[in-house]
């Protein structure tokens, strides 16, 4: 195999480094440093898959600490047991589809407004932003200069913010909307300590739902599970799922016994730029879902297994 001489994620220029098992670099995005190790036997299957996502994606993922410090990729297939000393395994491309991050437009123009709050010291604070400074263009996972400034106009036509919008920048600050909007329901998953738990409702799962929920609090998380939410009088179940959904900072969702259900509320969760974390009993994963294969899935056959692998990997995934 020849020399690597740009990072398979960005693109950027990288000084590659070899061992018997691993490709070794560091990337650096705006002041950020990761170390990424591709599994070698796995690169050239890795590298003809092509980019999962954008490149200004990626690199926003990266600023906003999206990516453990030491990210281990690997193809899906892949049987190699050797990982780097304290790093993160992935496979690609399976997280990096599944990652939440702002995907539409509403989401974006959130994440903006979140961003500019971050920024001032005090409310009515006056705050300058560059259409042309790229820390601020990739941390809010904007392509370039043009659609940055689209979103500050955006926010302004919205009346979320006030100010002056020039030809490389903008002097702007939240208004009192803006400053609601921020207190509103749809910003509170993005601290919120709750986990939409979806899976099957039976007595042979029981003793799988505890293991998430210990898992879950292991991490300082509450588990949602639907049948044992209290539903007001007028909520149906449906509204009472999407709801929760939205509440939720990310779902779980178990494919043991293949319910339809899970299959829709991970789905939805999904579409809501949640983040969703797979698991499957190893004895019911070959009567998967074809699609559901080729996610990043956490097979257990245990109890015991199930509580530890999962609360490894919210510790781990989950920021």
């Amino acid at each position: 195999m020849g020399k690597i001489d740009t990072c398979i994620l960005t693109g950027v220029p990288i000084k590659e480094k070899r061992t018997n098992s691993f490709i070794i670099y560091d990337l650096r995005i705006s002041g950020i440093e990761i170390e990424v190790f591709i599994c070698d036997n796995c690169f050239s299957k890795i590298k003809e898959s092509g980019p999962v996502l954008p490149v200004h994606t990626m690199k926003g993922l990266i600023l906003n600490n999206k990516l453990p410090n030491r990210i281990f990729i690997t193809s899906n297939s892949c049987n190699n047991n050797d990982a780097p000393v304290r790093s993160v395994r992935v496979s690609y491309p399976d997280f990096f589809e599944t990652i939440s991050f702002p995907r539409i437009a509403s989401q974006k123009m959130e994440n903006l407004l979140l961003y500019i709050y971050s920024q001032q010291d005090y409310d009515g604070q006056n705050r300058s932003i560059s259409f042309t400074n790229e820390d601020t263009i990739f941390r809010n996972y904007f392509k370039n200069d043009l659609e940055l400034r689209f979103y500050i106009e955006s926010l302004k036509e919205s009346a979320l913010i006030n100010g002056n919008i020039h030809s490389d920048g903008a002097i702007v600050s939240i208004t009192h909307y803006g400053l609601n909007k921020i207190a509103e329901t749809q910003f509170k998953p993005l601290d919120s300590k709750i986990c939409f738990v979806a899976m099957a409702f039976s007595d042979e799962t029981t003793k799988y739902r505890l293991a998430i929920k210990t898992a879950l609090k292991n991490n300082g998380y509450d588990a949602v599970i639907i049948d044992e939410k209290h539903l007001e009088s007028d909520e149906t179940i449906p509204e009472a799922i999407f709801n929760e959904i939205r509440k939720a900072k990310f779902c779980i969702a178990d494919f043991t016994k293949h319910r339809n259900g899970v299959y829709f509320e991970s789905g939805y969760a999904l579409g809501l730029g949640k983040q969703v974390i797979y698991t499957c009993h190893s004895d019911d994963f070959e009567n998967a879902h074809f699609d559901i294969k080729q996610l990043q899935l956490l097979l257990y056959s245990s109890v015991d297994e199930l509580e530890k692998r999962l609360t490894d990997k919210i510790d781990f995934w989950i920021k």
